[in-house]
């Protein structure tokens, strides 16, 4: 089974031999970079295809799953150094186990309306096989990858020139959909990458997307690379790869960056550049430590009612009406969707939209999910939710641990700012959802970085 045009699923499937080429021509690390963030920044969103039994193949989960393949045939040794499926990775193989969890407790079907009803059926033996596989897909081998083949104070320099380098590319077409709107998924695949246009209207202009689902998730990623080339320069780099002065491309990726409309990734920027150009890296380790640590407990603070969610709106208001609006419109939302979890808090309500909240008299689906945290709580449960995030801020808490082994300035500085770039990914997966996973494969790097400090007395290998 398929979806999406004939052009769209070309694309998809010419990551096959693209892959295959990339990881022969190039060190897997620079191999499992360019694969990755070229399906996710150029592949086509919403094309899939599908196999019996396995979750859809897209732009998300196909280059992970042939980069994972290729990574065994080629570094197989490298790969069982890293002893995956060990330590963290056993959250993977907890996913796995709770996909079946879902599916015992999700055996009956559902009716909702009066005056008109709505029939959800209950989950199969496939929905079960492919909830957990699809976390896998999706987070761990993003993070497995990342984990085993990012290790050194190379490997990080590598990624965070990749990122800024990526970012350079993009603003090439960014500029053109600032102008023309955002158009290049229609142009290349013949429909838009999302489906509301009116969401691409801010600030009186448009708000770029190129090839991905949303235009906040092209925001943060440019957040990401604009981040990057800062820590770059505090850690002591000149250049951007030996052609660009780096003070340049961090005002170029800072004024692209409030191009891009998103309020969100404009504060954090705000607040987490004045950290990295100021703070020590031990007060920016701590900070990103603060960060992990309220979005894993974030669900208990919401469902506790101490997370201020009048003042927050109040503030939003300060700053923009419309804002404030759409702030309130997710708390309430949020609320109404949480209150369902609760009714199967531990493994959820699986999919089919089980675990939406439909109207008493129409059975019209009246609750929208923002947050990836409150839909994966919703649809796979608390068990679901420790798997999903406890990969992202492991690492963070890992490195906070540790960070004391480490004595020289530039790595120091590095790694810091680097598990704050981690943390405000996965910090903004409470207010917006996961529209790439690019994140697990950042967060799997991070692991294996601080794994690697454990063997060193004073610094890392080069």
């Amino acid at each position: 089974m398929t979806a999406g045009t004939p052009i769209a699923l070309l694309a998809l499937f010419a990551l096959i031999p693209l892959t295959a080429y990339v990881f022969w021509s190039k060190r897997p690390a620079i191999a499992v970079l360019v694969v990755g963030f070229f399906a996710a920044l150029f592949g086509p969103e919403g094309s899939y295809f599908k196999l019996p039994l396995v979750p859809p193949l897209d732009k998300l989960t196909l280059p992970y799953l042939l980069l994972f393949v290729f990574a065994l045939v080629r570094c197989g040794p490298q790969l069982k150094r890293a002893k995956i499926f060990r330590g963290a990775d056993l959250l993977i193989l907890l996913a796995i186990l709770g996909g079946f969890l879902t599916l015992a407790t999700n055996g009956d079907a559902l009716r909702y309306g009066s005056w008109r009803t709505i029939d959800i059926p209950p989950l199969v033996i496939n929905d079960g096989i492919q909830l957990g596989f699809q976390e896998l897909l999706l987070a761990g081998f993003p993070f497995i990858l990342g984990r085993a083949l990012f290790r050194s104070p190379r490997d990080l320099r590598d990624l965070l020139h990749f990122l800024v380098v990526a970012g350079l590319i993009q603003t090439l077409f960014i500029w053109v959909e600032l102008r023309m709107s955002p158009q290049f998924h229609t142009w290349l695949y013949g429909y838009g990458a999302h489906s509301d246009f009116l969401q691409t209207i801010r600030w009186g202009g448009y708000r770029p997307m190129v090839f991905m689902a949303h235009g906040l998730a092209m925001a943060l990623f440019m957040l990401v690379a604009f981040l990057a080339v800062i820590v770059l320069r505090e850690a002591g780099e000149t250049q951007i790869r030996d052609r660009f002065r780096i003070g340049r491309v961090a005002i170029y990726l800072g004024v692209v960056l409030v191009l891009c409309k998103s309020t969100g990734a404009i504060l954090y920027a705000l607040v987490l550049v004045p950290l990295l150009l100021r703070g020590r890296p031990e007060r920016q380790v701590k900070v990103a430590a603060f960060l992990a640590a309220l979005v894993l407990l974030y669900p208990v603070l919401r469902a506790s009612d101490l997370v201020p969610v009048d003042a927050l709106v109040d503030q939003a208001k300060s700053l923009s009406p419309e804002r404030a609006q759409s702030l309130e419109f997710r708390f309430d939302n949020e609320e109404m969707l949480l209150e369902k979890a609760r009714e199967r808090f531990a493994f959820g309500w699986g999919g089919h939209g089980r675990r939406s909240v439909y109207d008493d008299e129409l059975g019209k689906e009246i609750a929208v999910a923002d947050g990836h945290w409150i839909i994966v709580l919703g649809a796979r449960g608390a068990l679901g939710f420790l798997e999903a995030f406890g990969l992202l801020v492991i690492p963070i808490f890992l490195v906070r641990r540790r960070f004391a082994r480490l004595r020289d300035p530039a790595e120091r500085k590095g790694l810091a700012g680097f598990a704050l770039i981690v943390a405000i990914c996965a910090f903004d997966l409470l207010p917006n959802g996961l529209f790439s996973n690019y994140i697990y494969l950042l967060a799997g790097a991070l692991m294996g970085m601080a794994q690697e400090i454990q063997k060193r007395t004073n610094t890392w290998s080069t």
